[in-house]
C-alpha cells in the first residue's frame, strides 16, 4: 500500500497527534509526545515546524519524522530534531513500527529529497543529533536518500549516555554504601503540591551548586526553566516523572527530578546545597533516588555522561551516539559540493522532483 506524505507546521495540527504519536513513540520520555509539545511551547514559533508524517488514503499514520526547521545566513535551511537543543534528550529518532518501517522509510526519504528543492518546503541540510548508533531505521532513512541524491555524512560522539540496571536484590547495594549522613530525612513527593513544590527546590539547588562550581547552571535560560515547568506536572500526573528529595530541619538540601517509564529511568537535573556538600549526602541522594525507583519496578536508570556518579552503587555501559549530517545538492549549495568531492565522486547529483500529490 502506498502511503502519502503531509508535512505538519503548526501547533494545531502537533496538539491532533497525540494519540497516534505516543502510539507510536518507542519506550522513552524523549520520544513522547508530552516532551515534544512541552519543549515546542516553551522554544518554538510555529514556521519553525517540519514534522513529516506518512499515513494511508484513510489517514491511518504509519510514521512520523518530528522535525524543525531552522533559518540562518550562515547555514541556510537546516533540518533538526523537535525537542533537542538545551533540553538534552539524551536519544531522538523516527517513531514507526517496526512492521511498516520500509514503506515509511521510502516514503519519506522520497518525498524529504523531493522537498529539498520545493520553493516553501525547500531544505540545505539535515543535522540530526543523538542518535543511538545501532538506530536502523534512521539508518536506512540515510541510506535511501542517498540513492536518491542526498550526501549523507556521521560522526560518532565519544559517548552518548550512561546506562547501568538496577539490581533484583536492593540489599546488596545497601551493605555498600558505607557511612551515611544522620539527621537526613528522605522525601518523594506524592501530590501534585509537593511536587510543585519540590521542582522549585531543585532548580534552585540545581544553580546553587552550578554557581559553586563555577558554571552558569541550566536554570539560567527562560526557556529551559519554561520547558521544565511545563513539562514535569505532566508526567508527574501521568506516572511518568519523580522528584526524590533529602531534608535536614524540613528543609530541602538535595533533589533529584527522575523522568521514567515502566522500564527505564532517566535522571535529568539534581541539585544539592553547596554549603552541605559531602560524600555521604551525595551517596544518600543517589541510595535514596535508585531504592525509589527500584520499588516501581524501573529496571533501568539512565545518566547523561558527564554524571556518572552512580558508578559506585551501580556498574554499567556507555552507550554510543552519533550526529548525522545529510547535505541537499540545492542551489548554490557549496556545502554538498565539498562533501560531494571528498565522498563518492560518481555520485549522481540531484533528487528526484517532488510530486504535487505529495505536497500537503
Amino acid at each position: 500500500m502506498s502511503l502519502r506524505i503531509r508535512c505538519i507546521n503548526n501547533h494545531r495540527e502537533l496538539i491532533a497527534l497525540r494519540t497516534v504519536w505516543d502510539d507510536l513513540a518507542p519506550s522513552s520520555p524523549f520520544h513522547s509526545w508530552q516532551w515534544n509539545l512541552a519543549w515546542a511551547d516553551s522554544y518554538i514559533k510555529s514556521p519553525q515546524y517540519y514534522i513529516v508524517v506518512a499515513e494511508t488514503s484513510a489517514g491511518e499514520v504509519r510514521g512520523i519524522v518530528p522535525l524543525r526547521r531552522e533559518i540562518s545566513r550562515r547555514d541556510g535551511r537546516t533540518l533538526r530534531w523537535l525537542g533537542t537543543g538545551d533540553a538534552r534528550p539524551n536519544r531522538c529518532g523516527i517513531l514507526v513500527a517496526r512492521k511498516h518501517q520500509e514503506s515509511v522509510i521510502e516514503a519519506v526519504a522520497e518525498w524529504l529529497a523531493g522537498a529539498a528543492r520545493d520553493r516553501t518546503l525547500g531544505w540545505d541540510s539535515m543535522l540530526l543529533e543523538n542518535v543511538v548508533c545501532e538506530d536502523r531505521q534512521l539508518g536506512a532513512l540515510a541510506t535511501t536518500l542517498e540513492t536518491l541524491g542526498i550526501m549523507m555524512q556521521s560522526t560518532i560522539q565519544q559517548a552518548g549516555y550512561y546506562r547501568c540496571s538496577l539490581p533484583a536484590s536492593w540489599g546488596v547495594v545497601t551493605a555498600n554504601l558505607g557511612d551515611r549522613v544522620s539527621e537526613v530525612t528522605p522525601f518523594v513527593a506524592k501530590s501534585a503540591t509537593e511536587f510543585a513544590a519540590g521542582i522549585v527546590n531543585v532548580m534552585a539547588l540545581h544553580q546553587q551548586q552550578s554557581h559553586h562550581e563555577g558554571t552558569a547552571g541550566r536554570f539560567v535560560g527562560g526557556q529551559f526553566t519554561r520547558f521544565v515547568l511545563r513539562l514535569a506536572p505532566e508526567l508527574f500526573a501521568r506516572g511518568e516523572c519523580s522528584l526524590q528529595q533529602l531534608q535536614l530541619a524540613g528543609r530541602t538540601i538535595a533533589a533529584s527530578l527522575i523522568l521514567h517509564n515502566e522500564q527505564s529511568a532517566f535522571s535529568y537535573v539534581t541539585g544539592i546545597d553547596p554549603m552541605l556538600a559531602h560524600p555521604g549526602l551525595s551517596s544518600l541522594l543517589r541510595h535514596e533516588t535508585l531504592k525509589s525507583l527500584s520499588e516501581t519496578g524501573v529496571r533501568n536508570l539512565e545518566t547523561y555522561v558527564d554524571d556518572r556518579s552512580h558508578e559506585s552503587l551501580l556498574t554499567g555501559e556507555t552507550v554510543m551516539t552519533k550526529t548525522v549530517r545529510l547535505v541537499a545538492p540545492t542551489t548554490n549549495n557549496t556545502l554538498f559540493h565539498s562533501v560531494a568531492s571528498s565522498h563518492r565522486p560518481a555520485m549522481r547529483i540531484g533528487p528526484k522532483p517532488l510530486s504535487t500529490s505529495l505536497l500537503p
